[in-house]
């Protein structure tokens, strides 16, 4: 029985060994694999140009691009989430409805005639609350008469079908009438008039192909209104 115990150790270590050298050779296996360069890629009949060190190759009867390279001609945005090891290509929102300055922050705003101020920020209209509303102040402390402009520039890539929400005065500003205008790749898209007694006012605007997105707002003397809009 003793004899037998010992016999049973020393084919475990024999084993053992043999699984070591088994996992070391495995380790040091070294695999060659054929790389050829000089792919060539015609997008819409025009030659696409790459980097030295993101050109197209074969490797195993299979053809790689870099999809980055490729995404950017294409027109397509492309973005790496590293917590979900996820690559977005296109519009990631696509089919939801989301807050426009969440999908697309404004990238550029500013004013003309008058000083004034766009931020996206929580707004008050109605007796309601609107998150991630874009806040639109005219010329606070200007003077009155002088027609001012506040915009804000959204670059949507051609990448959304509607822009649909609410616009109105924001509750305790001051009771103004102003004017938003939309335009999409310096077209003008939609008109709102809106009067300073008016309920918070739904928009809907075809954005199908738009590329750039610029939102103004007007008025003759100073006041606060709000864009509470998503994208889709």
């Amino acid at each position: 029985m003793h004899k037998e115990r010992v016999k049973g150790i020393v084919m475990g270590v024999v084993v053992c060994v043999i699984f070591s050298i088994t996992v070391m050779a495995t380790a040091n296996v070294t695999v060659t694999r054929q790389v050829t360069y000089g792919v060539n890629v015609v997008y819409n009949g025009q030659a696409m140009q790459f980097l030295e060190e993101s050109r197209p190759f074969i490797m195993d009867g299979r053809t790689f691009l870099p999809l980055r390279a490729i995404s950017d001609v294409m027109g397509y945005p492309i973005e790496f989430e590293s917590s979900s090891n996820t690559v977005f290509i296109g519009n990631r929102h696509l089919g939801t409805r989301t807050p426009l300055n969440v999908a697309v922050p404004f990238f550029e705003t500013g004013y003309g005639g008058v000083i004034g101020t766009a931020s996206a920020e929580q707004a008050f209209m109605g007796g309601n609350t609107y998150r991630d509303a874009l806040v639109y102040t005219r010329g606070v402390g200007g003077q009155r008469g002088v027609l001012g402009t506040v915009y804000s520039l959204h670059n949507l890539n051609g990448q959304f079908r509607a822009l649909t929400g609410h616009i109105g005065r924001v509750d305790g500003s001051r009771t103004v009438s102003g004017t938003f205008r939309f335009y999409g790749d310096g077209r003008l898209l939609e008109t709102y008039e809106l009067r300073a007694q008016d309920p918070p006012t739904e928009i809907s605007i075809f954005l199908e192909d738009i590329r750039l997105l610029r939102i103004e707002f007007i008025s003759d003397t100073s006041g606060v209104y709000a864009l509470a809009a998503f994208v889709e």
